[in-house]
């Protein structure tokens, strides 16, 4: 009797199905604001994917991260220009297969006016937002703040 050991190599390419969840810290934001995507990969078959994800705003990449156990998160700055933009994760594992969420989640840049009541019930104070307008063109925001008592 003889013991015969026999060894398979083989390749095996990822299934490139599965679903990309993204979580925004906020839907509706100013310019400039910073915007935290995260969120979540996996495949079809439940398992994690491990790669990189690239968050896109309306097709053009605005960051990047590491996904470890399937999660991922990154980080950028609105767009200065107003209106409703969509926000897309594309992950790629290891092996160079992608999946790509496939929910329209959307990120709208608008300014938010309005009196804000915030205080104790002897004065309140009322938050103002303005636009300004610096030499240079550029528009900033800022909050004034009215304060009433009562008497």
């Amino acid at each position: 009797m003889f013991l015969m050991i026999v060894s398979y190599s083989y390749f095996s390419r990822a299934d490139a199905n599965g679903t990309v969840l993204i979580s925004l810290n906020s839907t509706t934001v100013w310019w400039g604001d910073g915007v935290r995507v995260n969120g979540t990969a996996a495949y079809t078959n439940g398992s994690s994917v491990d790669g990189n994800a690239s968050v896109l705003l309306n097709g053009a990449e605005q960051c990047w991260s590491n996904v470890i156990s399937g999660a991922y998160g990154c980080n950028f700055s609105a767009p200065n220009e107003l209106g409703s933009y969509t926000i897309s994760v594309n992950v790629t594992n290891a092996m160079g297969s992608s999946i790509v969420d496939t929910f329209a989640t959307q990120l709208v840049v608008k300014p938010t006016y309005g009196e804000t009541p915030v205080g104790t019930v002897d004065r309140v104070v009322y938050e103002i937002p303005m636009l300004l307008q610096d030499f240079n063109g550029k528009i900033k925001h800022a909050i004034a703040r009215v304060m009433i008592w009562q008497s």
